[in-house]
């Protein structure tokens, strides 16, 4: 007879890690994304985040945290922060689904033993590879909701060029807002340079916006980052609450 000895995933869970989630709270359409280190033994060292909801956007550094992984791959993870108003107090509760060294899958869990926070979404964690700053174009997609919590997604295509500039020759975006249509919208900014944990500020003029826009990115390799809209100041300005995806188009830059 052979024994088997069944042992935890948490060591293979090592490094740093992009996450992203989305859903719904209290006041409205909800996202979540940032990054965080995990240092194989259970506890995170370092980070950051953005979160995002009809309120407000903002931005906040990820002060610990800690998480587990059972022997059939399930297990939590808790991120906290020093912002007593995200999560709960401070505290991001979230299930955690082991997929492989480079992957896992999360969703928010609120502990019980804390004040509620009407959050619930779900989302992935993807082991971060690169932090060099993006080149050439990228396209992305992003969905969520207006202002005026109307449905809303957008698209399109930035090219980055020299200085963090985003150029006009080649970008170009659209918008469905509530089924109203503008495609082929004009697209122009600029970026700011990656962080050491790999975030940035895309600051989008398009034709289709009375007023700027702007993502967090977080890179999560050469060619994909996640994107969360952060232009959201508590005042009425800004265009929404979206998020999604970046992925550079590489040798078809230009083509499309």
């Amino acid at each position: 007879i052979t024994s088997i000895i069944v042992t935890g995933f948490a060591g293979n869970l090592k490094g740093t890690y992009v996450y992203e989630t989305r859903g719904t709270d209290a006041n409205g359409p909800f996202q979540l994304a940032g990054v965080i280190v995990l240092d194989g033994n259970g506890g995170i060292t370092s980070g950051e985040q953005t979160h995002n909801d009809p309120l407000l956007s903002v931005s906040d550094a990820v002060t610990g945290g800690s998480y587990n992984i059972g022997p059939d791959g399930r297990g939590t993870l808790t991120i906290n922060t020093a912002d007593i108003n995200i999560g709960q107090q401070g505290v991001e509760n979230l299930t955690l689904a082991f997929v492989s060294n480079s992957q896992a899958l999360i969703a928010t869990l609120d502990n019980p033993n804390l004040p509620l926070s009407n959050e619930t979404s779900s989302g992935t964690l993807d082991l971060q590879s690169s932090v060099t700053a993006p080149t050439a174009a990228y396209a992305f997609a992003v969905s969520g909701t207006d202002l005026a919590a109307q449905p809303m997604s957008m698209g399109g295509v930035f090219n980055i060029d020299a200085g963090n500039a985003i150029s006009g020759s080649g970008s170009v975006a659209d918008q469905d807002d509530a089924g109203t249509l503008f495609p082929s919208a004009t697209l122009s900014g600029t970026l700011t340079k990656p962080d050491s944990f790999g975030s940035l500020k895309l600051n989008f003029t398009a034709g289709f916006a009375a007023s700027p826009i702007q993502f967090t990115a977080y890179i999560v390799d050469g060619t994909h980052m996640k994107l969360i809209e952060s232009d959201n100041d508590g005042t009425g300005a800004g265009l929404g609450t979206t998020a999604g995806i970046a992925i550079g188009q590489g040798a078809a830059t230009g083509k499309f």
